[in-house]
């Protein structure tokens, strides 16, 4: 009959120390990982609570030049009004008449253009009118013709420019390329057009 045979003393202490270095061992790879995962929690909180950074620009780099000398003195320019000395006797009707309309308080404009080919600038003036377009109104367009001199001489029935209406603008230019400047004036009721070279009769007004 077999007995059953106990193991030695230093068997059972061999598996002991062999235990306890497993266990060791775990422990430490358990705390390197515990302290990983710290570290990863600790940075992402920094990250999200992190102040982005303030970039501080100086006001002094968007401020004008200062002058060398603040005590000197600006020049002294003085303007002189030679209006009716040119020649030039326009005034502008706005047809105002207590209602405050928008156009009216609007200047409708002038164009600088050399309608007669003599390399003088001339001005073309547009004025408004009455606000009713079945009544009668004495303003017009006003060209005013420059003798080089600059005096002007007003050239507006000659040039088939004496229309009536409410003008908003104007707008100059050689438009068909046939070397002579043309003429648009805008208006609230409606639209002229000319050609600094053609007749009179070519001047004509269309409905807006």
């Amino acid at each position: 009959m077999n007995r059953p045979t106990t193991p030695p003393p230093e068997a059972d202490e061999e598996l002991v120390a062999t235990d306890d270095r497993l266990i060791g061992r775990v422990f430490r790879w358990s705390l390197v990982a515990l302290v990983a995962v710290a570290a990863i929690v600790a940075m992402m909180v920094y990250l999200l609570r992190r102040e982005p950074e303030r970039v501080l620009v100086r006001q002094d780099q968007y401020l004008p030049p200062q002058r060398q000398d603040p005590a000197a003195e600006p020049p002294d320019v003085r303007f002189t009004d030679v209006t009716a000395a040119a020649g030039l006797a326009f005034r502008h009707h706005n047809g105002a008449r207590g209602d405050k309309l928008l156009p009216e308080a609007m200047g409708p404009g002038c164009a600088f253009l050399d309608f007669d080919g003599d390399g003088d600038q001339d001005i073309l003036l547009v004025d408004g009118r009455s606000w009713s377009v079945d009544e009668a109104s004495a303003s017009s367009l006003a060209l005013y013709a420059n003798d080089g001199s600059g005096r002007f001489t007003d050239v507006t029935r000659a040039a088939g420019l004496d229309i009536s209406l409410y003008g908003m603008g104007v707008a100059v230019g050689d438009y068909d390329d046939d070397g002579h400047v043309d003429v648009f004036v805008s208006s609230v009721h409606a639209c002229a057009t000319t050609s600094a070279g053609a007749p009179r009769s070519t001047a004509r007004s269309t409905t807006a």
